[in-house]
């Protein structure tokens, strides 16, 4: 059985296993990272967790202006913490944000757009990155 979900930032589609029917795979395509994962999870939190991640718009493209060591200047202004996915390279970095300018946890960023995805986003488990995170 499949079932589809989509707004326009998300696609998602559930296969329930036919052996065990306990156990569901969710593929979601992401339509601005341009990247689709894979999870299994039990069939009684498909819901919540499909709730989750349409309830909050978490995911922000960022332009890293400037980069001087661990300090960083972004184009827009968050006030939170977080991480900095670069897709390119499949790198998370830890960055805390105050306004327009930030902390990173590594000096050397990859790229100069990243997608920033706040702590207690559903998402990071989910992706095959690195991560590089503050000690």
């Amino acid at each position: 059985m499949v079932n589809r979900f989509a707004n326009n930032k998300v696609y998602i589609k559930i296969y329930r296993n036919k052996l065990n029917n306990n156990k569901c795979m969710i593929k979601i395509k992401y339509k601005k990272i341009k990247k689709t994962i894979t999870k299994i999870i039990l069939c009684n939190l498909v819901k919540i967790y499909i709730k989750k991640l349409f309830a909050k718009n978490f995911i922000k493209k960022i332009k890293i202006i400037n980069t001087e060591g661990m300090y960083i200047k972004i184009d827009r202004k968050l006030w939170t913490s977080g991480w900095l996915y670069f897709p390119h390279s499949r790198r998370l970095i830890g960055a805390a944000f105050y306004g327009d300018k930030g902390v990173v946890a590594s000096p050397r960023l990859p790229e100069e757009y990243a997608v920033f995805i706040p702590l207690n986003a559903p998402l990071i488990n989910l992706l095959n990155a690195d991560v590089v995170d503050f000690y």
